[in-house]
């Protein structure tokens, strides 16, 4: 009796789990019964044999190799392989004096006409491979032109079936609108965008925080936009399923990325950073920190400019502001000559510039297959401009969709002469971040020749002395087109409100709850002065130090402050220590640091409401209901007074 070898598979592990593999075996017993074989080990495997490389069936070609077993058996001929270079190495074993064997065929592997008949098997056994594999693609690229994703959908939508296109999923998919926001924001680095995301409890499939690469496959992927790329070929197709962001969104990500934008951010994350360049030489104004205070310096050594003040900036960035306000009268002025021309300008006219815009994208992208086709351009070089094409289209159609009528565009009018008289006044509301993005949508060109800066505003601007009118239009970074308001701005202008009293604070910013106007000043005063709190706590003496909190050992004889720091990313306004941890304040936030060792401590909790500078007390825990021993604090915040416990309670 010959001891074998049987080998069983199926292609995939869901098949696996049925009864292919049992009858395969059941089939293998009789033939070897009937042969006087002996099966002395069974091989099984669950994976295509379309591709060589097979672990287990590689390790049973070993075993025999090295006198094992005298053979092998196999329940048919595509068992063993489907692909040419496996089926090479079974058909060279008789030579080695290793017979196979195949359960459901006569087949001879000693004569010539055996093994040419078990070729022949194994040709048509690929064949049928590619055959299959040709008739897959075939399947998805039908998918793909009806505009259905047929694989996996992508973090942020879920998966509905066979011939369904994808849905937004109800928790991810905001998440999703939030990462590419807080992006193309532009004061996150791809780090600290991971860290933000995981801290708000985004995840991936497997449930498991985002790692840094998926936060950037997220960035690249336009299926977010609507529009389904594959990497392999770079083909792109319009998809049918709903678009989480816009896609001029997605483009001002992409300019990000490829650092056409300035920079994300840094270590000090200074206001004005990456916005202003020098009127002589034109190189940037680079800030720097200098005993306390920002400078901003031009880098050229002959160049007369030199070093301008961070607080110089900014009283010229509110002065250059109110220059832009109008008065009540050109206010009222420009109503009526709006609403005049009301039923005549803009909708029409912009209906026209944006199909022309579209027509000339579809000509250059026509021209671009042209000049594929006649060898000019490589298909790498096509499918490039074909994605970049798609998005701009997708752009284009989402403008034309989001026409406003002469309803909306007399409110947005409205809105826009109100913002207007109060320009100076909404900077003054903002934080550093918002004050950002307000200067560079407001002003196209930035420059300071010797100490003066000069400001020009885009022409949104000055469509007041101009008398145009606002659409609801998007525009993209760096295009200064007439009836656009950067949506930027809007989202600012929205977050304040325009229809109350701009000497207040306006209720939705803080979330419902109605803060006083002498409250509101004192939430934006000056920075607090290096040194004025100072806490003590885990042994260490800790300070306010603009945008963080430093600390040193009193008792250590040497105390680098270059590393001995929490970096906060925005001015302090408050500190304070109980039992456990520390509380900081900013304008915008308040956070819960805990651990006993400084070098270590991490942020516990944080709440979205900030905190007015230098009112923060410590009280006995009795004041706050807790026990005699408790210490606790006392601040005024946006919300009115609030209290913090140990355990950041």
């Amino acid at each position: 009796m010959k001891l074998c070898f049987g080998y069983i598979r199926v292609s995939t592990q869901k098949q696996g789990e049925g009864v292919s593999l049992q009858e395969q075996k059941d089939a293998i017993e009789i033939f070897a019964s009937r042969q006087n074989l002996h099966v002395i080990e069974w091989f099984e495997e669950k994976e295509t044999a379309a591709k060589s490389g097979r672990p287990v069936f590689n390790k049973m070609l070993r075993e025999l190799k090295r006198g094992k077993a005298s053979g092998m058996i196999m329940h048919k001929i595509d068992r063993s392989a489907r692909n040419l270079k496996d089926w090479a190495i079974v058909s060279e074993l008789p030579d080695q004096g290793i017979q196979v064997y195949v359960a459901t065929e006569s087949l001879d592997f000693n004569s010539r006409g055996g093994r040419l008949t078990a070729d022949m098997l194994a040709v048509i056994a690929a064949d049928f491979i590619r055959n299959l594999r040709e008739e897959c693609r075939k399947g998805i690229r039908g998918r793909l032109k009806q505009g259905l994703y047929p694989f996996r959908a992508p973090i942020g939508y879920l998966d509905k079936g066979r011939g369904k296109p994808k849905t937004p999923c109800p928790r991810k998919a905001p998440l999703i609108c939030e990462l590419f926001e807080l992006y193309a924001s532009g004061q996150h680095s791809l780090r600290t965008l991971q860290s933000e995301m995981n801290h708000r409890g985004f995840r991936n499939h497997g449930g498991r925080p985002l790692s840094l690469h998926g936060i950037e496959t997220i960035l690249n992927n336009p299926f977010y936009t609507g529009i389904i790329e594959i990497k392999r070929t770079g083909e792109t197709y319009k998809g049918v399923h709903k678009p989480l962001i816009a896609a001029t969104l997605f483009r001002r990500v992409q300019d990000i990325k490829s650092g056409r934008s300035g920079p994300k951010v840094t270590r000090h994350n200074h206001l004005f950073r990456g916005l202003f360049r020098c009127g002589l030489c034109g190189r940037p104004m680079s800030p720097e920190l200098q005993k306390g205070r920002v400078y901003y310096r031009c880098q050229g050594r002959e160049c007369a400019t030199k070093t301008v003040r961070e607080d110089v900036l900014n009283s010229h960035v509110r002065e250059a502001l109110r220059r832009l306000e109008i008065s009540e009268e050109d206010a009222s002025e420009l109503v009526n000559r709006w609403n005049s021309q009301l039923a005549t300008m803009a909708t029409d006219d912009m209906r026209k510039s944006l199909q022309l815009r579209t027509g000339a994208v579809e000509q250059a992208l026509s021209r671009a297959a042209d000049l594929l086709i006649d060898g000019t351009l490589d298909n790498e070089t096509y499918l490039a401009k074909k994605r970049d094409a798609t998005l701009r289209l997708s752009s284009l159609n989402e403008e034309l969709r989001n026409l406003p009528d002469p309803a909306e565009m007399e409110a947005n009018n409205a809105q826009f002469i109100e913002l207007m008289k109060n320009l100076a006044g909404l900077y003054d509301l903002l934080n550093p971040a918002e004050k950002r993005i307000f200067v560079e949508y407001t002003f196209s060109n930035r420059t300071v020749t010797g100490k003066k800066p000069c400001f020009e505003p885009y022409s949104w601007v000055q469509m007041a002395e101009n008398a145009q009118g606002v659409s609801s239009g998007e525009p993209h970074r760096h295009r200064d087109r007439t009836f656009d308001v950067p949506k930027e701005l809007r989202r600012l202008f929205e977050l304040f409100g325009v229809n109350r009293d701009w000497n207040a604070v306006d209720e939705n910013y803080w979330n419902g709850t109605v803060v006083e106007d002498a409250l509101a000043d004192e939430l934006h005063q000056d920075p607090m002065p290096i040194g004025k709190q100072m806490v003590e706590y885990a042994g260490c003496i800790w300070m306010v130090y603009g945008d963080m909190v430093i600390y040193t050992n009193p008792y250590s004889e040497t105390t680098d402050l270059r590393e001995n720091f929490i970096p906060v990313g925005e001015q302090v306004t408050n500190l304070g220590a109980v039992t456990d941890g520390l509380f900081i304040t900013t304008a915008t936030r308040s956070y819960f640091y805990s651990g006993r060792n400084p070098a270590e401590m991490t942020v516990d909790q944080q709440a979205p409401f900030g905190a007015v500078p230098n009112t923060m007390l410590q009280v006995d825990g009795r004041v706050l209901g807790e026990g005699q021993n408790t210490l606790g604090l006392l601040w005024t915040s946006s919300r009115g007074i609030c209290a913090g416990l140990p355990n950041g309670t």
